[in-house]
């Protein structure tokens, strides 16, 4: 009955990340670690860089964000831990647009993996 109970709590727990995932208003992709493949993102990455899901899975994480920049990612090439830093997002129509970004290590189902997170800045930087 208790491993039941546990089972359970922990589904409802994976339901609640699941969609605070899907329903953020901040672009998120999952990116592994060894590779820079994205292996998720979620719908506001979708909508901020006009692609579909299936064209943003499997990409290198540089050919979308920060573009021309591989072998310069702060947290992968040159050893930090955490970036929280302006970049640039290439949008589906190849114009770029102005974005925060933090991408911090983690470990899901025991794959290293970037937790990348975004927002757009461009009309702030326009102001």
């Amino acid at each position: 009955m208790e491993r039941k109970r546990a089972e359970e709590a922990l589904r409802e727990s994976e339901s609640k990340l699941q969609a605070i995932f899907d329903t953020v208003g901040t672009g998120i992709i999952i990116i592994d670690r060894d590779t820079q493949i994205i292996v998720e993102a979620n719908q506001t990455a979708i909508e901020m860089t006009g692609l579909s899901r299936e064209r943003i899975i499997g990409q290198i994480c540089h050919s979308l964000v920060c573009p021309a920049q591989a072998g310069k990612c702060p947290v992968k090439d040159l050893g930090q831990r955490v970036d929280h830093s302006e970049r640039k997002l290439l949008y589906a129509d190849g114009h770029l647009k102005d974005i925060l970004k933090t991408v911090y290590p983690i470990t899901i189902k025991g794959k290293d993996c970037y937790l990348e997170s975004f927002i757009d800045i461009s009309d702030r930087k326009q102001a």
